[in-house]
């Protein structure tokens, strides 16, 4: 499958899910989310402190922390995202695009 971005409402969702008592495996198939992305998603949550005891509204309270989160993987898992947007702005800058 294609790489994406997974929108915070599928975020949520899946967290909501998890919550719920649903397994990995039955989340992943019910979004259409691979395995992976489900546990890192809920990894991630629960470096934000959620934890499998927590209240469903717990959620909203997180939003916050665990954007932050999500940005900052984001950032560090893509070192050829950054050095190609660098040289774009390389390229621009020397021949005067726009």
């Amino acid at each position: 499958m294609a790489r994406r971005t997974i929108p915070m409402i599928e975020v949520e969702e899946v967290l909501y899910r998890w919550l719920k008592g649903m397994s990995l495996k039955g989340i992943s198939r019910s979004l259409g989310i691979s395995r992976n992305t489900v546990r890192k998603l809920i990894t991630q949550a629960q470096q934000t402190g959620l934890t499998h005891q927590s209240k469903v509204e717990e959620i909203d309270g997180l939003r916050g922390s665990f954007m932050n989160l999500r940005l900052k993987a984001s950032a560090e898992n893509a070192p050829a995202q950054s050095y190609l947007a660098n040289q774009h702005e390389h390229l621009i800058g020397e021949r005067g695009l726009t």
